[in-house]
């Protein structure tokens, strides 16, 4: 799902998605099943691991916008590291990508899987 988030001013298209999620888990070698079960107890995502799927959300939002994606992980990491809470609502937006319709409806209650 096609997201913006702004950070330091800048807005960034990203898309915690199917496409992000395949060429992270060609990297590390998680499916999909693995990042459903991560999304209900973020407290299991390792730092290095979410900082790879932002990378990849970050590319795939901005093909899916339109937009050129000309931005390494190191480009990333520091995106990341520039305003505090940043994760945090990246981690939201991440948890949120599973959720079904009727949970979108239902702000403030954690986001559920199956």
């Amino acid at each position: 799902m096609l997201k913006t988030i702004t950070i330091k001013g800048k807005s960034y298209p990203i898309a915690f998605g199917h496409s992000a999620f395949f060429d992270f888990g060609e990297e590390t070698g998680q499916d999909i099943f693995e990042l459903f079960s991560i999304a209900e107890d973020d407290t299991r995502f390792k730092h290095n691991d979410f900082v790879k799927l932002t990378f990849y959300a970050f590319k795939h939002g901005a093909l899916q916008s339109g937009k050129d994606f000309n931005l390494d992980i190191y480009e990333v990491m520091e995106i990341l590291s520039s305003e505090l809470g940043i994760l945090e609502r990246l981690m939201n937006l991440f948890s949120s990508s599973f959720a079904t319709e009727e949970e979108k409806k239902a702000p403030g209650q954690k986001v559920k899987t199956g």
